[in-house]
């Protein structure tokens, strides 16, 4: 796992694993699968299929800034799959909308970037 911890008083992730239940939630496009405790809506691991280290450092990076993060790590399981994990413990909001609101985030980032990109290519002509 490449993760970034705010607080060290976060349960150890493999004492949570018998909590799991594989097959917990599925996405209607399929490339996004969401293991969660049943009892804590605040812990989960999202299985982001035909992604990689890409989305996931970002998606990382732009989580562990937001003040109701405890843990945020994202792990790619194996080279030669297109597949990446994100495990993900707060402590105010269920993990879920804190993820929708991660993406949120990182896409307007992206779309500042695309943007000043252009307008710095138009300047230049």
């Amino acid at each position: 796992f490449y993760f970034s911890r705010k607080s060290r008083k976060s349960k150890n992730m493999e004492e949570n694993q018998e909590h799991y239940n594989e097959e917990d939630e599925v996405t209607k496009e399929s490339n996004l699968r969401i293991d969660r405790d049943q009892e804590n809506q605040k812990c989960a691991t999202f299985h982001f299929s035909g992604e990689d280290h890409t989305l996931g450092n970002a998606l990382r990076h732009v989580l562990i800034g937001k003040k109701d993060v405890d843990f945020c790590g994202y792990s790619v399981p194996h080279p030669s799959e297109r597949a990446m994990n994100v495990r993900l413990q707060t402590t105010l909001r269920p993990a879920n909308e804190v993820l929708k609101s991660g993406l949120n985030d990182l896409t307007k980032i992206m779309d500042h970037i695309a943007e000043t990109f252009d307008n710095e290519i138009m300047s230049f002509d």
